[in-house]
């Protein structure tokens, strides 16, 4: 048997079985308006449905294709009138919007700030009511008198409908103290709601220091049981006026160019790094807390000399010397050169001499009485500036080594593919106190490395890592898995990675790098050619070399900011597009994207000068050496790390680094535990091929 249904019309009540046509001359239900197909509204089982057919249905103001399940509340809009359906009460309420009808209310599911489309409710007068007990008077002048009388009470009526009329809208405003003004001749503003008339309305919201913010809405009553509209003014940007005392110079924030100075840049509320960088000058580098909302705030530079001096003698006398290919003069000579490595050349007669040779700002660099009757010195190395206070000599370019060959010897892993080979020899290991970002643990030393080790190319992966431990799980961050074959492997801990190089020594011939002792994994001794991990050395070695006489600070030169998709690091991609456990860690480098929002691939971007690939980038890696915080600053051979137990190093920066300090190739830190920014890849010592 078909359901009875009751229809509560404009004009009366009446009762009909379902299924309902609803829409013109035909139609069960007849409505206003220009239809074409009618509307059905029909039962299957409990559930009721509606449809037009070959036509859209515009339900809750959205557009669908029927036939649509019905719930307790929607409104179907036909022609002009709005059906409201309650299949639990078994009714449907017609509303006219033409006419003199008053129009039923939407349901009350309006966001906050989403144009409301609906009719508006009419007020309707009442008639003059008649005084009791009043002196009848005369008709002519009972008319007027009437007139005067309802004067008033018509005024009052219209007043007070219009006021009926205005819509109560919450808002909330931050900050607080923030004006709203509507647009319309009358509304008011009072605690959290702003009373307008109804219609398209715009609301404009302004506070000194603040961006403004317009808002527009389709006022009806259902704003007035919406939740409040949250607006937030945003902080104008704040005004940084540099002096540098008439010295031209640029400035840097968050490594991007923001002003030429001296000036002044806009910069929005936060904390921002800030360089002032000019030719010939040291960088002065801080960090300054921008207020923002148009306040002035002043930074004054007094930017130092990026220069020092060579003092320099010769035997016999009167040599001439060039730098960097530029004569400049006789010895005896003190030359004031830019900071930096120079190259300088000594010609006396037949004979010559040359060498590089690393200027300090504000430091003498005496390289005493050279002597051209002797052989000629070998060629002096560094891979920066000295540590700040220590002094280079005569006799520390007379013990320098000669530079290693760029490195082209390799070796092949059934497993893991390509090692490259890296030659003995000698670096400047660390950073310089004056280096933009410099932690106390970078301590600059000389160091040697006696015998040539190969690197692997690439991390390892996940697939070659599940060859030696198939249960291995990296899991998943930003809703991304971390456990693709071609991602760098990660969230393994330092003896995980240690047993790896055991297996895949015992797995291609050669002897086990590492055994048990005391309780842990050490390198077996005397060290022989067995898959390891690298050292810190061997790490910084590899990362930051160049041609054997150049070392970057950066995976991809010695500037700032990187170029795009230079490393996988943390990019505008890596910040997390909706609330979670990820919004804790969010931190992306301004204006950089790398196209990889978690780890890439191994092998995914520029190999360096040295031949390897992701050294600056995708996971850091477990090196070797137990962590020392103050390494000793004396020049050292084949460092390995403290002999004790303790947390490991880690090197390189990884796909969660947004901090400029930490994209240095110098940047070094412990871990303790597994954590899915931390990787590795092997190297073993030459020797004995596999």
């Amino acid at each position: 048997m078909s359901a009875a249904v009751s229809i509560r019309e404009p004009l009366g009540q009446r009762e009909l079985r379902l299924p309902v046509t609803v829409g013109g001359a035909g139609a069960d239900v007849q409505v206003p308006g220009s239809i074409e197909l009618p509307l059905r509204i029909e039962a299957i089982g409990q559930q009721w449905t509606a449809r037009i057919a070959g036509a859209l249905l515009h339900v809750n103001g959205s557009a669908q294709h029927g036939p649509l399940p019905l719930a307790d509340g929607d409104v179907i809009r036909l022609g002009d009138a709005l059906l409201t359906v309650h299949p639990a009460a078994g009714s449907i309420d017609v509303h006219h919007l033409a006419g003199n009808a008053t129009v039923a209310p939407l349901q009350r599911q309006v966001l906050p700030g989403e144009e409301v489309v609906a009719g508006v409710r009419e007020i309707v007068a009442a008639g003059d009511a008649a005084v009791a007990n009043a002196t009848p008077l005369p008709a002519r002048r009972r008319r007027t008198s009437a007139r005067w009388l309802a004067l008033p009470v018509l005024l009052l009526v219209a007043i007070a409908g219009v006021l009926l009329m205005l819509v109560p809208v919450a808002v909330h405003i931050t900050p607080a103290a923030a004006s709203v003004k509507a647009q319309g001749w009358l509304n008011w503003r009072a605690g959290d709601r702003v009373f307008v008339m109804p219609g398209r309305r715009t609301l404009d919201f302004t506070h000194p220091g603040y961006r403004s913010q317009r808002v527009t809405l389709d006022v009806t009553r259902e704003l007035a049981d919406a939740a409040a509209l949250p607006i937030t003014l945003a902080l104008l940007p704040g005004v940084l006026a540099v002096d540098t005392h008439g010295e031209a110079a640029e400035l840097l924030v968050d490594g991007s160019r923001a002003a030429t100075l001296p000036g002044e840049a806009q910069l929005e509320h936060g904390a921002h790094d800030v360089i002032v960088r000019a030719p010939h000058r040291i960088d002065f580098v801080t960090r300054v807390d921008i207020e923002g909302g148009g306040r002035r705030q002043s930074l004054d530079v007094r930017l130092q000399p990026a220069s020092g001096w060579l003092l320099l003698d010769t035997v016999p006398a009167a040599a001439r010397i060039s730098v960097d290919g530029e004569f400049r003069g006789t010895a005896p000579l003190k030359l004031e050169l830019d900071s930096g490595l120079r190259s300088l050349s000594i010609v006396a007669g037949r004979r010559g001499w040359s060498s590089q040779i690393a200027i300090i700002a504000g430091q003498t660099l005496d390289l005493g009485r050279i002597d051209l009757a002797l052989p000629a010195p070998a060629v002096l190395r560094a891979a920066a500036a000295p540590e700040a206070g220590a002094e280079t000599t005569a006799a520390a370019v007379a013990s320098a080594v000669e530079p290693p060959k760029p490195p082209t010897p390799r070796v092949q892993s059934a497993l893991l593919g390509t090692l490259r080979l890296l030659p003995a020899g000698m670096y400047l290991q660390g950073s310089e106190r004056r280096e933009q970002g410099r932690r106390a643990n970078e301590v600059q030393r000389m160091v040697t490395l006696t015998r040539a080790f190969y690197l692997a190319e690439t991390e390892v992966s996940n697939a070659q890592f599940h060859a030696f431990r198939s249960a291995h799980a990296a899991g998943a961050a930003m809703e991304k898995s971390l456990d693709l074959d071609n991602q760098a492997v990660s969230n393994l801990g330092w003896n995980d990675a240690v047993e790896f190089c055991n297996w895949l020594s015992l797995r291609e011939g050669l002897p086990a790098a590492y055994e048990r002792r005391e309780g842990r994994w050490q390198l077996v001794q005397p060290v022989n050619q067995g898959y390891r991990l690298p050292t810190e050395a061997e790490w910084e070695y590899a990362a930051r070399y160049v041609d054997g006489q150049r070392w970057q600070r950066y995976a991809w030169g010695d500037v700032l900011p990187p170029p795009p998709a230079a490393a996988n690091l943390a990019g505008q991609e890596s910040l997390p597009t909706r609330p979670g456990p990820d919004v804790r860690l969010a931190a992306a480098l301004p204006a950089y994207r790398d196209e990889h929002a978690v780890i890439a691939p191994v092998g995914g971007y520029a190999r360096s000068p040295a031949g390897f690939f992701d050294l600056g980038g995708n996971v850091s890696e477990w090196m070797h050496d137990v962590y020392a915080s103050l390494p000793e600053a004396a020049p050292v051979t084949d460092p390995m790390g403290p002999a004790a137990d303790g947390p490991h190093a880690i090197r390189g920066p990884n796909w969660r680094t947004a901090a400029i300090a930490e994209l240095r190739l110098a940047w070094r830190d412990r871990a303790t535990e597994p954590a899915q920014t931390i990787g590795f890849r092997v190297a073993r010592y030459a020797g004995v091929e596999p």
